[in-house]
């Protein structure tokens, strides 16, 4: 071998040498890389799974205090119920009380308009609007009563459906006229379709519950059709159901059977 080839053969070497070792520097620095896109991976996914924690947590409070609200309203329908029974049981005690004084003055409220409570056959007469007593919630509501409608209704928000002893019932809120909510319940006893021509199809699933009412001296179970009345003047629509066999009607009065006693009043809405 000539010094020339030599020389040539030296410097072909060393080439590949410096390719070998550019070649092991760029695998260390993808091999590097490599590393750092697996401890991002790691670190996302830990990320994810935090994140998936907190909302789980979150959903469990969120439950927790749905049922918080649902004992509550129960423990506040029990109240009321309590009350009502309360006053129930109070009312001879007191009615005794005021005969055994004798002398006592009685207090003569005069009328504009003479009318006459009950008619001939004893069924009691009733005006436009009538107060009417819920006597297990001792909530008495000035109501319109409407011949031409068959089942009562009320005004009623946050319908809520349960089951109570494997029996159907409902949980709404009623509106006083000041906003403040009170919390009611009541025995589902079926649906009723309500016409409404905001919706598509005209109408509208609505619960019937059955409750206690009081009118005058006429004490009964009465059907109640839930439905938002917040656009309406009174709360409560006296319907045919309620009025058949014991109420007469006389358009022409007004509280007629005057008003009860009761823990509340709603009476009707000032229209604008």
């Amino acid at each position: 071998m000539n010094r020339t080839t030599a020389l040539l053969s030296a410097l072909l070497l060393a080439g590949c040498v410096q390719n070998a070792s550019q070649m092991d520097t760029r695998l260390q620095e993808l091999a590097a890389a490599q590393d750092e896109l697996r401890a991002g991976n790691s670190s996302s996914s830990e990320a994810i799974m935090t994140e998936l924690r907190n909302i789980r947590e979150k959903q469990e409070e969120t439950a927790s205090l749905a049922g918080q609200i649902r004992d509550l309203r129960a423990e506040n329908s029990r109240l009321l119920k309590e009350m009502a029974a309360l006053k129930r049981d109070r009312a001879p005690a007191a009615a005794q009380s005021s005969q055994s004084a004798g002398t006592a003055e009685k207090e003569v409220v005069y009328s504009s308009k003479p009318s006459t409570k009950k008619s001939a056959d004893g069924k009691i007469i009733v005006g436009s609007e009538e107060w009417g007593l819920l006597e297990d919630y001792e909530i008495a509501l000035l109501g319109r009563t409407d011949t031409g409608a068959t089942t009562s209704g009320l005004h009623a928000v946050n319908i809520e459906r349960f089951e109570r002893d494997g029996k159907k019932w409902v949980g709404f809120d009623l509106p006083d006229l000041d906003g403040q909510l009170h919390h009611l319940e009541g025995r589902l006893v079926r649906s009723a379709a309500i016409v409404q021509s905001s919706n598509a199809d005209g109408t509208q699933e609505r619960p019937v519950v059955q409750m206690k009412l009081k009118v005058g001296d006429v004490s009964k179970k009465a059907e109640f059709t839930l439905v938002d009345r917040s656009h309406m003047q009174y709360s409560m629509l006296l319907g045919r159901e309620f009025m058949k066999d014991d109420v007469v009607v006389d358009i022409g009065l007004e509280q007629n059977q005057g008003r009860p006693e009761a823990s509340l009043y709603i009476g009707k809405k000032k229209m604008k």
